[in-house]
């Protein structure tokens, strides 16, 4: 089920199996990957789940679902956790959105997809 709202979209090649809702690395080239640590720089959410090599589709811009790693609720600003996973920024991170809709924690949740402003202190 697609997510409602405008996006950006672009696609890339799968380092690894990529997980459906997750942020995503960028590798060497067009790869893209799921990094294992926490607060790095993402360029986008996976729609798919690609196996490696194959093509994988990111919103890169605009409204995206994404896995959380912990229930939240909505207006909570974003920064990729470990493995991909969404978890609440922290004072200094980059954010990389906003959740619209929350959910659960390994539930995909609402996110307006705003890549690299950095938080000062929340």
């Amino acid at each position: 089920m697609d997510v409602r709202g405008d996006k950006l979209k672009a696609s890339y090649v799968a380092s690894g199996n990529i997980t459906q809702y997750r942020f995503l690395a960028k590798g060497a080239g067009l790869d893209v990957y799921m990094d294992a640590a926490s607060g790095t720089i993402n360029i986008g959410v996976s729609v798919n789940h690609p196996n490696n090599n194959e093509e994988c589709t990111l919103v890169t811009g605009g409204h995206a679902k994404i896995q959380l790693a912990n229930s939240l609720g909505p207006g909570i600003p974003l920064m990729a956790g470990a493995d991909g996973l969404a978890v609440r920024a922290t004072s200094g991170q980059f954010c990389t959105g906003v959740l619209l809709q929350g959910a659960t924690s390994g539930s995909p949740g609402e996110m307006n997809y705003s890549p690299f402003w950095l938080t000062a202190s929340l």
